[in-house]
């Protein structure tokens, strides 16, 4: 058995260790939505959300009231933004979703929006969520504004939640899926300061999203594959 001494000793050099970890995940974080207290931000910068249509239910847990489902007709969640990286500049962006069906659109055009930073008026911004095939991608994308695709992957099993990060160093971008990077790119962004955040649907559009969303994060630095895996085993 171990004696009490070997046990603080233990203790003293891991909890640091512990705390370390919790803040690391922290740092950078400039907008987060867990859902336990509906829209509010929960990062601290106070870019609380204003909900249209969308209803609260079930998470990834099971907890009652902890997620978001959009009906892929009207539902959506509006964010005016007050701290938020430029496209260009590096960040990182974490949601779960889960879908009971892929989608299928009745005009080839057509998509559904999880996530979108966008600033109408300069006609920028980044997106992400499902496209129809007249974009010739896999499905699940990142576009910028106006429908450049920045990365594709092949959508995952239905009536699972998943684990998604779209990571950019100002160079490349990364796409994670349930802790692995699923694909990279290098191509160009669009230039400005994101002033919408919108959830199911991006502002001025109707393209809106069918499933749920839980616990968004959106941090101003790119967040590493220990942090990415961290995130997803945690969130379990």
């Amino acid at each position: 058995m171990l004696n009490k001494s070997f046990f603080w000793v233990i203790l003293v050099f891991t909890l640091p260790l512990i705390i370390s970890c919790q803040n690391t995940i922290d740092r950078g974080l400039v907008a987060y939505y867990p859902f336990t207290a509906g829209v509010d931000d929960q990062s601290g910068h106070g870019q609380n959300g204003i909900v249209d249509g969308a209803v609260l239910t079930e998470d990834r847990s099971g907890n009652k009231n902890c997620a978001y489902r959009f009906d892929g007709i009207k539902a959506a969640i509006l964010v005016n933004l007050i701290q938020i990286p430029a496209v260009q500049e590096a960040q990182s962006i974490s949601w779960w979703y889960v879908i009971d069906s892929i989608p299928k659109f009745s005009d080839e055009w057509g998509a559904g929006n999880m996530i979108a930073l966008v600033d109408t008026t300069k006609g920028i911004g980044i997106q992400f969520g499902f496209r129809g095939p007249a974009y010739k991608s896999l499905g699940l994308d990142a576009w910028n504004w106006g429908g450049g695709t920045l990365l594709e992957c092949q959508p995952p099993a239905v009536k699972i939640w998943h684990h998604c990060v779209y990571t950019f160093d100002a160079r490349e971008h990364r796409f994670y899926l349930d802790g692995e990077l699923q694909t990279s790119s290098v191509k160009e962004t669009q230039i400005g300061v994101p002033t919408l955040l919108m959830f199911g649907n991006y502002p001025s559009g109707d393209q809106y999203f069918e499933g749920r969303l839980d616990d968004i994060r959106i941090y101003d630095r790119v967040i590493n594959q220990t942090e990415i895996r961290q995130l997803f085993q945690s969130d379990q």
